[in-house]
């Protein structure tokens, strides 16, 4: 398969995804003239991945979680090109094609670098000298990825790799531990 092909595969069924990182594999996509089929049956999987019908082919993209739920066979020699991209401080998903019973066939690794915004570290720093207290970063993101950005912007405490529903664990410990907490969220996961 031809990287505008894994691009082109991929770029359907995120483009169906609300998802930042869904956003910026179809701009990829786009910037380079592929064009994008159509996908139909598209289901996201809060916090792991998305999936859809592309061609007739089933195209599952998600963490390795999502296709240690999803699949029969797993993903396992996708596993360490995702360890690699993620010590190096990328966040990365699988693309596979899944079959009838459910046995994945991996088709690539997307990895996006998370590019922090040039205001990060001064806002943080601003709400340190305004009394916040702690800053901390509740994220999907693996740790290697959130604690370089964390440290980057002056963020003081880290809690990666949460699912949605593990972040409402997360605020509630926060608060336990600080007193009152304030959340800001940016991504579709934070509501």
């Amino acid at each position: 398969m031809t990287e505008e092909a894994f691009l082109a595969l991929a770029a359907a069924v995120e483009a169906k995804s609300e998802h930042p990182l869904a956003q910026a594999a179809v701009k990829a996509a786009t910037s380079r003239g592929i064009e994008i089929p159509e996908t139909t049956s598209f289901q996201a999987v809060t916090g792991k991945g998305v999936y859809g019908m592309v061609n007739g082919r089933s195209i599952h993209i998600g963490n390795l979680r999502y296709f240690q739920d999803m699949t029969t066979n797993g993903v396992v020699p996708a596993s360490e090109i995702v360890e690699t991209l993620q010590n190096e401080g990328k966040t990365s998903v699988v693309v596979a094609e899944l079959a009838a019973d459910n046995t994945a066939t991996i088709l690539g690794v997307l990895a996006f670098a998370d590019v922090v915004r040039p205001d990060a570290a001064a806002v943080v720093r601003k709400l340190k000298e305004v009394g916040v207290a702690h800053v901390v970063m509740l994220t999907g993101d693996n740790a290697a990825v959130a604690k370089r950005i964390a440290a980057e912007v002056g963020v003081d405490d880290v809690y990666a790799d949460l699912l949605p529903e593990d972040k409402v664990d997360a605020v509630k410990a926060v608060r336990e531990k600080y007193g009152p907490v304030a959340m800001v969220g940016d991504g579709v996961n934070d509501a």
